[in-house]
């Protein structure tokens, strides 16, 4: 476990976020990096993303650590939701067309790993 200031994160969440991000970030810089952005560009724009996604979380934690759990539980179901519509409508069918008859193998080998590292993840 590794701990920060709201309680312990697993290491198995922050290879999952890692994995994640690093594969969707190599494939969106690809296509940008075919298109006219520079690379000073692209590089510019995945530094600020990172330095707001990070201010954000901080804000995030700020704002919400003393807000009730059952109002924090309905408001994650909701991001969760968001997340699962934006999978379904714009990321899968684009995984899909690059990868075809794999997409599905290449899901269920993320979910079992991610599976498998939760449940080895020392609580």
């Amino acid at each position: 476990m590794i701990f920060f200031i709201g309680g312990p994160i697993s290491v198995a969440l922050l290879i999952a976020v890692f994995t994640a991000n690093l594969f969707e970030g190599l494939s969106a810089s690809l296509h940008m990096k075919l298109g006219v952005w520079k690379s000073k560009r692209v590089l510019g724009m995945w530094v600020s993303i990172v330095i707001l996604t990070g201010l954000s979380a901080m804000l995030s934690y700020i704002i919400f650590s003393s807000t009730d759990r059952h109002i924090l539980s309905g408001a994650l179901s909701i991001s969760a939701g968001g997340i699962l519509a934006m999978l379904s409508s714009t990321m899968l069918p684009e995984a899909f067309k690059e990868t075809e008859e794999y997409t599905g193998f290449i899901m269920a080998m993320r979910f079992l790993i991610s599976f498998v590292l939760s449940h080895l993840a020392v609580h």
